[in-house]
């Protein structure tokens, strides 16, 4: 909230975009090899919430219509969420995501995956 709260108080745009590239360079550093990584929190110091609303709006995307691309299949989504399940998406997450709709359609065969 502290950068925010610099960034707010900046007088130009030069300021503005200097400012928010500063922060940028404390978040992105060069890994390995040159390839370009996200210095990330540890997933548990992600709140519960922020990884429930990353789950659900992944969810969303892909299997409703949007301007840009067609929905995708239920089975579509969950082989693709269960693809990132503990690297881009919570574990646990993902298995409440998965109980939910097994007692919600018990004929859909969804496999957990992890």
């Amino acid at each position: 909230m502290q950068a925010v709260n610099n960034l707010c108080m900046l007088d130009s745009v030069e300021e503005l975009a200097t400012g928010v590239l500063t922060q940028i360079s404390t978040i992105l550093n060069f890994g390995t090899e040159g390839v370009l990584c996200a210095m990330l929190p540890a997933p548990e110091a992600i709140p519960l919430s922020a990884r429930i609303v990353a789950l659900a709006d992944v969810f969303d995307a892909l299997l409703y219509s949007h301007p840009c691309k067609k929905p995708w299949l239920l089975p579509e989504v969950l082989t693709y969420l269960n693809e990132r399940n503990g690297t881009q998406f919570d574990p646990d997450v993902i298995r409440a995501l998965m109980s939910f709709l097994e007692a919600k359609k018990p004929q859909w065969s969804i496999a957990e995956g992890h």
